[in-house]
């Protein structure tokens, strides 16, 4: 859509949860989740979304918030997801505009162009997070600590290699990034208590049977 709701706040992008932005940030949510093909509930009636928990990631200059999300349904159980947040101004938020608009969460109210957006789409910050993995990096959230946890090999092999994050530009419904031709990482946007299947195979693929590519 050309069209986004607007969001108006005063201070630092970086202190958006102060700065009176998070409830319209929660208010608009709804709209923009039932249109992702990653959100599971888009056929349930969302009541509200919470963002009940915010974890910021440095990112180059800029600070990435990863919101935990609490999604409340008219007639299911409250289900959790997680909506990394970035902002974008000037051209950068253009160049969003122009070849992102799925990944676009609102304008923002300030002088010149400004969007909000879904990170995930961010080349950088996906670099973050594999960097964040190799080193077991940990990250404080309002009320909770977000630990980055990679195997062993991780650290060497990310050191050894440039492993340039690729995107596919069209929205699916599940996000992977493909880091050069070493590494396939798939996002999991609900999250769950426990450990996700996926890993303990792949975790027990690499770590008991030597299949070094798991």
């Amino acid at each position: 859509p050309k069209d986004f709701p607007e969001i108006a706040f005063t201070g630092a992008w970086d202190q958006f949860v102060k700065a009176g932005a998070k409830e319209a940030i929660e208010a608009i949510l709804p709209a923009f989740l039932t249109q992702r093909r990653w959100f599971g509930g888009k056929h349930k009636q969302v009541r509200d979304v919470e963002i009940r928990e915010v974890v910021p990631i440095p990112v180059g200059e800029g600070t990435v918030h990863v919101a935990g999300l609490v999604i409340q349904y008219l007639e299911s159980e409250p289900e959790m997801y997680v909506l990394p947040l970035a902002a974008a101004f000037g051209k950068d938020a253009t160049k969003v505009l122009e070849e992102l608009p799925h990944a676009v969460v609102a304008r923002l109210k300030t002088d010149g162009p400004a969007v909000l957006y879904d990170a995930m789409w961010d080349t950088p910050f996906c670099s973050t997070i594999l960097s964040a993995l190799a080193r077991g990096d940990t990250f404080q959230g309002i009320s909770g600590t977000l630990h980055a946890i990679g195997l062993p090999t991780l650290s060497i092999e990310v050191g050894d290699a440039e492993l340039e994050p690729t995107l596919n530009k069209a929205e699916q419904s599940n996000t992977s990034i493909v880091f050069g031709d070493r590494y396939l990482m798939k996002v999991f946007r609900r999250v769950e208590n426990g450990v996700n299947p996926d890993l303990e195979i792949a975790r027990f693929l690499h770590e008991s049977q030597g299949y070094a590519n798991s």
